[in-house]
This record gives C-alpha cells, structure tokens and sequence, in this order.
C-alpha cells in the first residue's frame, strides 16, 4: 500500500502545481489530518480503555507508551529501538497498536515530500524535476533497504529512508500521468492481471522466513505499480470488472478502518482469552470489520463528502 500512498499523494501534489503553480502547505497537512487524524485517534483511546479490562498491569504501561508515540506518528522508530521483529511478534505479547508503524512512516512521508515538492514547483518544468528526484529516491532506498535487511534487517523494515523506494515507485506512476492510458488496452489488461496475480504470489509467498524488505518486497511492490498503471483498461479482458465488484468496493472504502481495527481486536481477544481457534479468530475479525464500518460511516465517510472537511 506504500506505493498507492506515493501515487495518490503525487497525483494530489501535481494537479495543485498544474493548477496553480504552487504547493500550500497548510491546506495539504490540514486535508490530511482531517483525512487520518479522527479515525486513528478513536482507534487509540478505544484500544486504551479495552486494555484497561483484558491487559495486565505491566502491558498497560508499555501500551501507554505506544499510544503515545501512535498519536504523534512515531511508532515505526519506536518498534525499530526496541528490536521488534514485526513478523516474528507473538501474538500473546504484541503491541496491540503495532500496526501503527506503518502509519507513522506514511505520516513522515506526508511532511517531507510535499516540501521537496514545493521547492521543485518553482522550476521551469516540475514534473520531470519530480521525476528525477523520484528515480533518485527509489534508487537510493532500495539499495539502503537491501543493504540492511542484512545488516539490520528491524531497521530495513521499519524507518522510512529503506521504504521511501516503495512511496518512489508510485510518485513515478502519478509523473507518468496520461501517458500511462496511452498504453493499448491489451497491454494495460495483462499488466492488470500480472499484478493481481504478483499480488496473491507475494501474500501467499513472503513469510516470518522471508528477508524483508530487501529484493522480496520487488514482487509487491512492481505488482502493485503495474495494477495502478493498468487502471481501468477499456479492454473486456481487464481485471476491472473483477475489481469493481461491489463487495470488494466496499471492502475497499472501508480498507483505511478496516486496517486500524482488525490488529487491536485481535490482539486484545489474544491476550485475553489464550489463542484462539480459527472460529474465534473469524468471530473477533467479524466485530473488528464491524467497528470498522461503524467508524467509516460516522467518521470518514462524512468528513470526506464534507467540502469544508475534506
């Protein structure tokens, strides 16, 4: 999902420098804490006060600490300083808001990149400045990734200077532009459907054994840019009617809720209760998807329809 942040975020940044040949800052950290900021907070206080019940005593303490660094959008830099293995983390002694490591590195990205892209919106041809700078990031940061998924494979996995490549890859898609659609139908249909399929390999293949990020993170990553740059392929052959299946549009608009809820509910009910059994586990990810479409519907859904919100 790092390279959707990256294209959606660039995409966002170029129509405001075509426009009017500027980036605001103010209004685009303003949209994004509008956008993020309501859902992850209920998120956290909901996490805290059911700790306050199904926690012991010196987990509270340690997950005060992390809600702390969840709300200021530090817990990737956290979880790297304590050495904790995100796929090696148990589940009866995980952070009920680890999750929230990946957020905090978007949230970074989200105060650095428009910067650099408001310096570059004051040159004669931005997007191809933009360009540059983005192949230069990906190169850079994929090469740092792989170098400390051997070294210090913690910190390739969660510090934003060995991910950046991820956000790059799709900052590259969103200079692309139009001339991705300029690409026959047929094409952009197998490359759809080449991503789909890299897709389910990468969530089928990478595993607690797999070395993260490092050249693994190539079969997500490329997957995902060629699904994105495939878009809405005229063709009859795209994945797109596949993709725009109701149920799964619906899983979609609500992916951002979905995410926040479904790692604290499991962990709490973890923690609680033992492990769970595979009906126990389908039960407390029903009521996670059912919180979640709560929160979406009285919380995202009216902030984003909201012009003076969103």
């Amino acid at each position: 999902f790092f390279v959707l942040s990256g294209y959606l975020i660039t995409s966002l940044l170029l129509r405001e420098i075509d426009r009017s040949g500027r980036v605001s800052l103010p209004d685009f950290w303003g949209r994004r804490a509008r956008r993020l900021l309501p859902a992850s907070t209920i998120t956290i206080v909901a996490t805290l006060l059911a700790a306050q019940w199904m926690l012991s005593p010196l987990d509270l303490r340690s997950l005060g600490h992390d809600a702390l660094a969840a709300a200021g959008f530090v817990t990737n830099i956290v979880f790297m300083r304590r050495s904790n293995d995100y796929f090696a983390a148990q589940s009866a002694g995980a952070s009920p808001l680890l999750h929230f490591w990946s957020l905090a590195l978007e949230e970074q990205f989200y105060v650095v990149w428009p910067v650099l892209l408001s310096v570059l919106a004051k040159l004669a041809r931005p997007r191809r400045a933009v360009a540059a700078l983005s192949i230069a990031i990906v190169s850079g940061s994929f090469a740092a990734g792989w170098w400390y998924t051997t070294h210090s494979p913690v910190t390739a996995f969660y510090m934003l200077p060995t991910r950046a490549w991820e956000l790059g890859v799709g900052a590259l898609i969103a200079v692309a532009g139009a001339r991705a659609a300029r690409i026959p139908g047929p094409i952009r249909s197998i490359l759809g459907w080449a991503g789909l399929g890299g897709i389910v390999a990468a969530a089928l293949l990478i595993n607690d054994q797999t070395p993260f990020p490092g050249y693994a993170a190539l079969l997500p990553v490329l997957s995902t840019a060629a699904l994105v740059t495939a878009g809405s392929s005229p063709s009859r052959w795209s994945p797109a009617p596949l993709l725009g299946l109701a149920p799964l549009q619906w899983v979609g608009n609500r992916s951002y809720a979905i995410y926040l809820w479904h790692w604290p509910a499991y962990i709490l009910a973890t923690a609680y209760w033992g492990d769970l059994s595979a009906w126990q586990s389908t039960v407390v990810m029903a009521v996670a998807v059912a919180i979640a479409a709560i929160s979406y519907a009285i919380i995202e859904n009216p902030i984003r329809h909201d012009k003076w919100l969103a």
